[in-house]
Formats: C-alpha cells, sequence, structure tokens
C-alpha cells in the first residue's frame, strides 16, 4: 500500500510544510520541487538584482514572446484607458444626470436602503465594505448587497461582496 505524502520539507529553509507550498515538478522525486514557492520567490528576487539576471531579463524582452506579451500587456492597457475616459466623458453629460434621475424616480426603496447604509456607515454602526471580505469568494469586497430586500425593515441586513459576486447575486435575485 502507498501512503499519501501531505507534507515535505524544503531543501533551502529546512522547514516542513504542506505539498501546497511546493510547485508541482513531474521529473522530481515524488512530483514536487524542492524548494517551497516561497524560497522559490526569494531566489528569484535575488537573481533578477544580479547582472544575469537583468541580462536575462533583456534577452526575453528582446526575444519574440517577450516582445508579443509586453505588445499585449500594452493593449489591455490602453484599452482599459479608453474606456475609463469613456466613463469618464459619459458622467459629465446631460444624460447620466438624466439616467441617475430616472433611476431615483424608478427605484426609491433602493435610494433609500442605499442611504440607510451610508448613514450607518458614517455613524459606525456598520465597517465600509472595502474593509471586509467578499461573503461569497472570500476576495476583497466592494460593497454591500441587500439579500432580505429593500423593505425598510431590512435595510441594514447586508452582507459584503466583491463587485463580479454583486453582480452575480443581483442577477439571482431578478430570476
Amino acid at each position: 500500500m502507498s501512503e499519501q505524502i501531505i507534507s515535505k520539507r524544503c531543501c533551502r529553509c529546512k522547514q516542513i510544510k504542506p505539498l501546497t507550498d511546493f510547485s508541482r515538478r513531474r521529473n522530481r522525486r515524488g512530483g514536487y520541487a524542492y524548494h517551497c514557492k516561497t524560497c522559490n520567490v526569494i531566489d528569484s528576487v535575488a537573481y533578477s538584482k544580479t547582472k544575469a539576471g537583468r541580462l536575462a531579463k533583456l534577452r526575453y524582452r528582446r526575444s519574440q514572446k517577450g516582445k508579443k506579451q509586453e505588445r499585449e500587456y500594452r493593449r489591455r492597457d490602453y484599452v482599459m484607458d479608453a474606456q475609463r475616459d469613456r466613463l469618464r466623458e459619459y458622467h459629465r453629460t446631460v444624460k447620466f444626470r438624466e439616467d441617475i434621475r430616472e433611476y431615483v424616480r424608478n427605484n426609491p426603496e433602493k435610494v433609500k436602503a442605499h442611504k440607510a447604509v451610508s448613514h450607518a456607515i458614517e455613524n459606525g454602526m456598520l465597517p465600509k465594505a472595502q474593509s471586509l471580505v467578499c461573503s461569497r469568494c472570500g476576495k476583497k469586497a466592494h460593497q454591500y448587497h441587500h439579500h432580505l430586500g429593500y423593505e425598510p425593515e431590512h435595510w441594514l441586513d447586508v452582507i459584503p461582496a466583491c463587485r463580479s459576486c454583486h453582480w452575480i447575486l443581483n442577477r439571482e435575485a431578478h430570476s
């Protein structure tokens, strides 16, 4: 019978750590790297500061693969900047103000619930959502979700949610 290995000793820092702290290496005995991920990061940072490390980085940037990755990175950055600029322009328009007025007119209970949460945060009754983690996925929360509805008795019955989970929770509530 083969026993399941759940931890391993790092050859660099000499600590016993769970297997999740080691990278997978099929060609190594046991299927994992000899050094833990933390030690690998320390080694990588130290190598990148040496002359050989700087030259290797320069060679990579000049290679086809490095150039392609740089173009892709700049393209993503450019697209995000363009989207941000379009959003800023929209926020300056009369149409945006009209859309906000229409939303307030059509959703008075939601607006009151959001204001109640804002006042609770200002008065210290609720912490800021950004200081919490998403109740659904565990990432950093961005806003609160009114999971029980927008009736006055549920105005402060909120859970922290990140942007993507908040969008999903709202879609689930409307379906």
